[in-house]
């Protein structure tokens, strides 16, 4: 991990079954391993992993579900020493505005429960955010947020049009690009809460073809 070369690390992280039960898997069962190298050199963040769509659309419904997942997340990070917890709760749903309060509303009491334990509060948003009108209130989420992780990357997707993981200049062949992203952004968070992260990896379209591009990760990519 080289700990000494960073003051931060995320833990990516832990994910929840359906009965919102922590699933012991990797990502669960390496925490220890993890504090163990990182050590007391740096500041530790739990990201909680709800990137399933399915599972999420009945999260956003059932509150039960919700408070159940807030509560272990908080104990985790209580537990195992975190600084924090990062919230990557990833949706696909159109952005009504009852869907949207459902979100803000859930993204809110995990944030107060995570103060409670005097512990920081991160939230990650997709950096398509406003371009594709996705469900969500970052005025309202950036003020219960101790920081917004913007995740600038897959602009284009596997099943789609080829192009670039994000666009970065004003460029008339794509629609939205980076800076136009920060500039939305900056509306609604303040800078120093701003946090911008990028993915290491690609897609190959074949041209003509459809279907899902094939996704490739960085060390795949410099060999081809």
């Amino acid at each position: 991990l080289g700990a000494a070369s960073f003051d931060k690390y995320y833990y990516f992280g832990v994910s929840f079954d359906e009965k919102g039960e922590i699933e012991h898997e990797d990502g669960f069962g390496s925490i220890d391993e993890f504090i163990n190298i990182v050590g007391d050199t740096a500041k530790k963040y739990l990201v909680i992993r709800l990137v399933n769509q399915d599972f999420n659309k009945k999260l956003i419904s059932d509150i039960k579900l919700q408070e159940k997942i807030i509560n272990q997340s908080a104990s985790i990070a209580q537990q195992k020493g975190f600084e924090g917890v990062v919230l990557d709760f990833e949706t696909s749903v159109l952005g009504f505005a009852s869907i949207e309060k459902t979100i803000t509303s859930f993204i809110e009491n995990f944030s107060k429960t995570i103060h409670s334990g005097k512990k920081e509060f991160y939230i990650t948003l997709y950096g398509d955010t406003y371009y594709r009108g996705r469900p969500y209130d970052v005025e309202v989420i950036a003020e219960v947020s101790d920081r917004v992780i913007i995740m600038a990357y897959d602009f284009h997707k596997a099943r789609g049009d080829g192009g670039p993981n994000f666009p970065f200049d004003d460029n008339s062949e794509y629609p939205y690009d980076f800076k136009k992203m920060v500039d939305d952004f900056k509306k609604d968070v303040p800078a120093e809460k701003i946090e911008i992260t990028f993915g290491l990896f690609g897609y190959d379209w074949t041209k003509g073809e459809t279907g899902l591009a094939e996704s490739y990760s960085y060390g795949e990519i410099k060999q081809k």
